[in-house]
C-alpha cells in the first residue's frame, strides 16, 4: 500500500524536476533563439547585403566599362574621320596643285607680252602668288602638326584610360571571385534554410540546424509540460485518499520513477540545441569576414569607380572637346566670318553637319587648282590668239581699211567735190561780183596729218620676229 509520505515524496521530487527541466528549456530556448538570431537575421541580412552588392557592383562594372569603350570608340572614330578627310579629300588636292604648277613651269612666256621685269626667259609659274600659296602650306602644315599632337595626347590619354579601368577591374573581379567562392554558397544554403527546400545531393548544414531546432524546440516543449502535468498529477494525489485509488498511484510512482531518464532526455536536447547554436557561430565566424570583406571591397569599388568617373573619364572627355575644338580651327577663322559660318562650326562641335577648316581648306585649294588650270588653258587656247589678233591681225586690217579710206574713198569723193565746183564756177562765176566770197576750189576739206595710236607693235622693227614668236607658241600649243 502506498503511503502519505511517499506522494509528496513524488511531488518534491516532481517539482525538482520540472523546476530543473525548466532551467533547461530556459538555456535551450536562449540557444535556439541566439541561433536563430545570428542566422535568420545577422547572417541572413549581412548576405543580403553582400549580394545587393555586388550586383551593384557588376552593374556598375559593366556601365564603367561602357562608358570607357564608348569614349574609346569615339575618340578612335573621330581621329580616322579627320584622317580620313586628310588624306582623301585634302591631300588630293594638294597633289593636284603641285600636278598644276609644274605644268605652269613648263609653260614659257615671250619677253616681249610682258610688261615689266623683262628678262630673257619667262613662265607662266613666275605668275603664281608663291608667297600666298608657301602661307596657306604652312597654315594647312600647322593645322596639321596641332591635330596630329593632340590626337597623340588624346590616345595616350585613353590608353592610360583603358589601363586604370583595367587595374580596377582585376579588384572587382578578385571581388566578385571572392563572393562566389565564400558568399554565393553562404547565400544558397541560407535561401535553401529559409525557403525550406531540402539540399540536393549535398549536405546543409544551415538548413539541419534548422530542421534540428524546430524538431528539437518541438520536442522540449512536450517534454515541459509532460513533467508540468507528472507535476500537477503528484499535487493531487497529495490531496486523496492513499487507499482511494491504487491502480492510479501505481502509474504515478512509474512515472517517478521515469524522471530521472527524461531529466537525462532534456539535457539531451539542451546539449545537442547548444550545440548546434555552437555549430552555427562557429559557421558564421568562419564565413563573416569573407562577407564583410566582399561588402568592403564592393564599397572601395563603388568610391573608386565614382572617383574615376569624375576624374578619369571626365578628363578625358574634357580632351576629346580639347581636340575637337582644335581641329575645328583654321587660318580662316577670323577672315569674314559671319553669324552663318560660326553656326556651322558650333553644329559641327555638336555632331551635325557642317564645313570643317580641312574641308575649308579642301576648298581653297580646289578653288586655287581650278584658277591655275583655267589660267593654263586660258592662256594656251585664248589669250595668245587673242594677243596676236589685237596686236597684229587688226591692227593690220585697221591700216587696210585706212589706207583704202584714205586713198580710195576719200580721194574719190575729194575729186568729185572738185570737179562739181569747177563747173559750178565755169557755169555761174561770171556773174558773181568779185565783192562776193567767191565758191570754188579754194577751202576745200582735206586730209593733212593722220594721227593713229594701238599700232606701234605691228609698227616696230620687232613686229616680225614677235610675230613670228607668237605663232609658234599658238602651233604648238595646238598641236599639243
Amino acid at each position: 500500500m502506498i503511503s502519505k509520505d511517499e506522494v509528496l515524496a513524488w511531488k518534491a521530487d516532481a517539482q525538482r524536476t520540472l523546476e530543473r527541466a525548466q532551467q533547461l528549456s530556459s538555456r535551450a530556448n536562449d540557444s535556439l533563439q541566439k541561433a536563430s538570431q545570428l542566422l535568420n537575421k545577422q547572417l541572413l541580412a549581412k548576405v543580403n547585403e553582400a549580394t545587393t552588392q555586388i550586383d551593384a557592383a557588376k552593374l556598375k562594372n559593366n556601365q564603367i566599362q561602357a562608358l570607357v569603350e564608348d569614349v574609346k570608340r569615339n575618340t578612335t572614330e573621330y581621329i580616322q574621320k579627320y584622317r580620313q578627310s586628310i588624306d582623301k579629300e585634302l591631300m588630293p588636292e594638294l597633289t593636284r596643285l603641285d600636278q598644276v604648277l609644274n605644268l605652269l613651269e613648263e609653260v614659257e612666256v615671250p619677253e616681249f607680252i610682258i610688261l615689266s621685269e623683262k628678262r630673257a626667259v619667262h613662265h607662266l609659274s613666275d605668275f603664281v602668288s608663291w608667297e600666298e600659296l608657301d602661307l596657306l602650306r604652312a597654315n594647312i602644315s600647322i593645322h596639321q602638326e596641332n591635330c596630329t599632337k593632340f590626337f597623340l595626347l588624346l590616345l595616350e590619354k585613353t590608353t592610360e584610360l583603358g589601363k586604370k579601368l583595367h587595374s580596377g577591374s582585376v579588384k572587382h573581379a578578385n571581388t566578385v571571385k571572392l563572393y562566389d567562392s565564400q558568399v554565393a554558397e553562404v547565400t544558397l544554403l541560407m535561401n535553401e534554410a529559409v525557403n525550406g527546400t531540402p539540399p540536393k545531393n549535398r549536405s546543409n548544414l544551415i538548413h539541419n540546424i534548422f530542421k534540428e531546432n524546430n524538431s528539437l524546440e518541438i520536442e522540449l516543449a512536450s517534454v515541459l509540460k509532460m513533467l508540468t502535468n507528472h507535476y500537477d498529477q503528484c499535487c493531487v494525489a497529495a490531496q486523496w485518499d492513499t487507499t482511494a485509488d491504487e491502480e492510479n498511484l501505481q502509474v504515478l510512482r512509474e512515472d517517478s520513477l521515469e524522471l530521472s531518464s527524461v531529466l537525462r532526455e532534456m539535457k539531451a536536447i539542451q546539449d545537442i540545441i547548444e550545440n548546434n547554436y555552437a555549430r552555427a557561430d562557429q559557421f558564421v565566424e568562419q564565413r563573416m569576414p569573407a562577407i564583410n570583406q566582399v561588402l568592403y571591397q564592393c564599397q572601395k569599388w563603388m568610391q573608386w569607380c565614382t572617383t574615376f568617373t569624375n576624374q578619369e573619364i571626365m578628363e578625358c572627355l574634357l580632351l576629346f572637346l580639347k581636340c575637337k575644338e582644335i581641329t575645328l580651327r583654321s587660318s580662316f577663322d577670323n577672315i569674314g566670318k559671319n553669324e552663318d559660318e560660326l553656326e556651322n562650326k558650333v553644329n559641327i562641335m555638336a555632331g551635325y553637319p557642317g564645313r570643317s577648316p580641312v574641308q575649308e581648306y579642301t576648298e581653297v585649294v580646289q578653288q586655287l587648282c581650278h584658277h591655275y588650270e583655267q589660267f593654263k588653258m586660258v592662256y594656251e587656247a585664248e589669250y595668245l590668239a587673242e594677243l596676236h589678233h589685237e596686236q597684229f591681225e587688226y591692227p593690220r586690217q585697221f591700216l587696210k581699211q585706212l589706207d583704202d579710206h584714205l586713198n580710195v574713198q576719200l580721194f574719190n569723193f575729194g575729186q568729185e567735190e572738185r570737179e562739181r565746183r569747177r563747173a559750178w564756177l565755169e557755169k555761174y562765176g561770171e556773174f558773181i561780183p568779185r565783192q562776193f566770197y567767191l565758191p570754188g576750189e579754194t577751202n576745200q576739206p582735206q586730209v593733212v596729218q593722220v594721227l593713229s595710236d594701238g599700232l606701234e607693235e605691228v609698227e616696230s622693227d620687232t613686229s616680225k620676229e614677235n610675230e613670228r614668236l607668237l605663232l609658234n607658241l599658238i602651233k604648238t600649243f595646238r598641236v599639243k
